[in-house]
């Protein structure tokens, strides 16, 4: 079983699970065929053509007249179904990581939440609420940049983030989503040069119908975290 992102025709992208090879040709239909490199999708993971992320279709959909879709997103036409796979060393098809699924579709929440309640306790928040925050969020303002150790640590990193959400969400929260920004270091900047960076929350009901605050990076949708 591994992990892909899929693209259906009429569907948006996702990530699901493909049980072997019969699950793969479930995906597009038919018997599967590797396509050749689609730069705009290696651009997009700052990776060569030469990685090990391809894209299959149905080896036979022009000739059984699938239907077409154009993927802008992909930066190519195609017929039929399509899916992406990683593949190893040997070969073999794995699961595609978090940081494919986070570069190919940005509107998808992430599937990793980071539990940072009891910081937010610490920094007022009441001790009823579940605070999360995102991967890719926590990679953008939590997670201490490269060249950084030993000048920033990532509590507070944190705390800078919890204390601006805060903030905000006392002065103008708009119903359960709010956006705010704060002073960050991010990864491509020196450490004298912080810049201005958003981030976005939802609040609502979690999984145990407790209070939940998520935080989360800009480009994901309110949508995907509302239950």
């Amino acid at each position: 079983m591994a992990k892909v992102i899929s693209y259906r025709v009429g569907e948006e992208p996702k990530v699901e699970e493909a049980v072997g090879l019969e699950g793969m040709q479930a995906i597009v239909g038919g018997l599967i065929e590797k396509m050749p490199p689609v730069w705009k999708m290696h651009r997009a993971l700052g990776q060569e053509p030469a990685a090990e992320l391809t894209l299959f279709c149905n080896e036979e959909g022009r000739l059984q007249h699938l239907a077409q879709q154009t993927r802008p997103d992909l930066g190519l036409r195609a017929w039929g179904n399509l899916f992406i796979a990683r593949r190893d060393d040997d070969g073999n098809t794995v699961d595609v990581s978090e940081n494919d699924i986070a570069n190919l579709l940005p509107g998808l929440p992430s599937q990793d939440l980071v539990d940072v309640s009891s910081e937010a306790h610490e920094t007022g928040f009441s001790s009823s609420w579940k605070v999360l925050i995102s991967r890719r969020a926590h990679d953008l303002a939590v997670k201490v940049p490269e060249g950084c150790e030993g000048l920033q640590d990532e509590r507070g990193r944190l705390h800078d983030v919890l204390w601006m959400l805060r903030s905000n969400a006392r002065r103008r929260m708009n119903g359960t989503r709010l956006e705010f920004e704060l002073m960050c270091v991010t990864h491509s900047q020196f450490i004298d040069k912080p810049k201005k960076i958003k981030l976005r929350s939802v609040s609502g009901p979690g999984d145990d119908m407790e209070p939940q605050i998520t935080i989360i990076h800009p480009e994901e949708q309110f949508e995907a975290f509302e239950h």
